[in-house]
């Protein structure tokens, strides 16, 4: 039944991201000089294999994390959001603010 969790958890925030992602996709692609069609999308918008490695790579992220969760005994939704967003704000955003 864990391994359900897991993967529902990798697709939940895969979702989140990409709400997130759509909702700052215009000015990202200004930004980044990114080429656009006719339709305003990405000219290269056919490939897929990016949203697969996203959701591989979510669901590789809430494995690691329901691991590290399982070794130091967070059991409670409490712990586990102050654990995800201390992962968060720690690992993940200095990575980020270097990118």
């Amino acid at each position: 039944m864990e391994i359900l969790n897991v993967i529902e958890a990798g697709f939940a925030a895969f979702a989140v991201g990409a709400v997130w992602y759509m909702s700052m996709a215009k000015p990202w692609m200004v930004a980044a000089e990114i080429k656009v069609g006719p339709d305003g999308k990405p000219a290269n918008n056919s490939d897929k294999m990016p949203f697969v490695i996203g959701v591989v790579g979510m669901i590789l992220a809430a494995g690691m994390m329901r691991h590290i969760f399982g070794m130091t005994a967070i059991d409670t939704i409490g712990e586990g959001v102050t654990a995800g967003l201390g992962i968060g704000a720690f690992s993940v955003m200095p990575w980020v603010a270097m990118n």
